[in-house]
């Protein structure tokens, strides 16, 4: 198959992609991207999820009356007196005897209250009466009397049973974990972790671990890696699309198209008889054939598809006209700087349209976007409101003077920290869009994309 050029590749100068505002880019990502299908994990393996129900306490805590005080449970009507200690419960213990006027029993903190009593008096206002030994207790002098319900907790007093732990969408952290683990829930009802594919398009491309290294023209591809960085610190799945790369027991690197050797991503890390490991790599070259053939095998088994290059006018970026030949391309331009030629689309695979986003291969040009756009997206696609998925802005102080493109909204990597009861921000230098350098931070303040217009 060829390529049909007539979309803005090669033969037109000028894009068919009316450039739209970030704002509408933004809305349009977060009106494509809805919550996955519900799936129910068990509780260890939810952290930092959505829950996708609402979930409600099946049974009271404390289950028991549990003492608050380590002390002594009495019957409150006796007053102050020596009482005879009729047994010592700690916590886990089983209370085992019933408290009657004139007794007491020695309760620890958090354990259960003995029938019968109706309040605890602490151990500060207790004296021991030792037996003939002088060590062992007998009795116990209580010094001051307390009110029934005194330093009892009843049951369900902190949960009822039936009263609603954690609302759906809220996001699973490790103190919501550990009430969970409270209440017995021992697995929990998420939105599905999103599968994202990352792929890397361009002839020029080797990967980071070729042993020829970079000559003829070729360079190191980049973006994948930091792509698929990026979206583990997001907390979803990841599959590095593509070659197959074999690193064998002589060192040298061989690859292969994954689809031409049989071996599918099972086989990642598996020891062969002649092959160190295995691992999949996203590089595709600028073939129409070879990109479409990929697209199609790898879109069923992921939920996004993040590709970076071919996105340009150049007679190589055929990534723009092979989603419109496949699916839908729902933007292909934005009117910002770095990261114009950014496009998204939908792909329909099983009755289900998987979404695209084709970023541009600049480095820095690729994180702005992904970060503008790809992390609303799947913060959405998690179960988040768009509300929750939106990105955060806010107004800080500028501390410099900076130079601005006229024509678009320029987008540029500052660090931002809290001084004198406001924001300010310092720009990372040289903005160029090839320039990743600049988007590394100082340690003490914090990354920032600042739109200035």
């Amino acid at each position: 198959m060829s390529c049909n050029c007539s979309d803005g590749v090669g033969s037109l100068r000028n894009s068919p992609y009316d450039m739209i505002p970030m704002q509408r880019a933004i809305d349009t990502v977060l009106g494509l991207a809805k919550p996955l299908l519900k799936t129910s994990v068990p509780l260890q393996e939810a952290l930092g999820s959505v829950l996708a129900e609402t979930v409600r306490s099946k049974e009271p805590l404390p289950p028991f009356r549990a003492s608050v005080m380590d002390g002594y449970a009495v019957v409150a009507s006796d007053g102050v007196g020596e009482f005879p200690i009729l047994s010592r419960v700690a916590a886990g213990d089983a209370p085992g005897v019933h408290v009657t006027p004139g007794r007491v029993a020695y309760v620890t903190t958090g354990c259960p209250v003995p029938d019968g009593a109706d309040a605890v008096v602490k151990i500060e206002d207790t004296e021991a009466v030792l037996g003939e030994d002088g060590k062992t207790e007998v009795a116990v002098k209580i010094l001051h009397a307390v009110q029934s319900g005194t330093s009892i907790r009843p049951i369900g007093h902190d949960i009822a049973q039936g009263e609603v732990i954690v609302e759906a969408g809220e996001v699973i952290t490790p103190a919501v974990l550990g009430l969970l683990a409270t209440v017995g829930i021992a697995s929990v009802p998420i939105y599905k972790i999103p599968v994202v594919g990352v792929l890397s398009t361009g002839s020029e491309l080797v990967d980071a671990t070729d042993a020829a290294g970079i000559r003829g023209g070729k360079i190191r591809d980049s973006n994948r890696p930091m792509l698929l960085a990026y979206m583990q610190q997001l907390h979803v799945k990841t599959v590095d699309l593509g070659t197959l790369l074999i690193w064998t027991r002589d060192g040298i690197a061989r690859s292969s198209h994954e689809r031409e050797c049989g071996v599918s991503f099972a086989c990642e890390h598996e020891l062969l008889s002649n092959a160190v490991w295995l691992a999949c790599v996203g590089i595709c070259s600028d073939s129409w054939d070879s990109l479409r053939d990929l697209l199609f095998s790898k879109l069923p088994s992921i939920d996004v598809l993040i590709t970076s290059g071919g996105v340009s006018m150049g007679e190589h970026d055929l990534v723009k006209p092979l989603l419109k030949e496949l699916g839908t391309v729902h933007f292909g331009r934005i009117h910002m700087k770095p990261g114009k030629p950014t496009t998204v689309a939908t792909v329909p695979i099983g009755g289900v349209d998987k979404l695209v986003f084709a970023l541009p291969g600049n480095p820095v040009s690729c994180l702005v976007t992904s970060c503008l756009l790809v992390q609303p997206a799947l913060k959405r696609l998690r179960g988040h409101t768009i509300a929750q998925s939106s990105p955060v802005v806010f107004q800080a102080r500028l501390l410099h003077p900076l130079p601005l493109d006229r024509d678009r909204p320029e987008y540029h990597r500052a660090v931002v920290r809290w001084e004198k009861n406001e924001w300010v921000a310092t720009s990372t230098g040289v903005q160029a869009s090839s320039r990743l350098l600049r988007y590394v931070p100082s340690v003490d303040s914090r990354p920032l994309v600042s739109c200035h217009s």
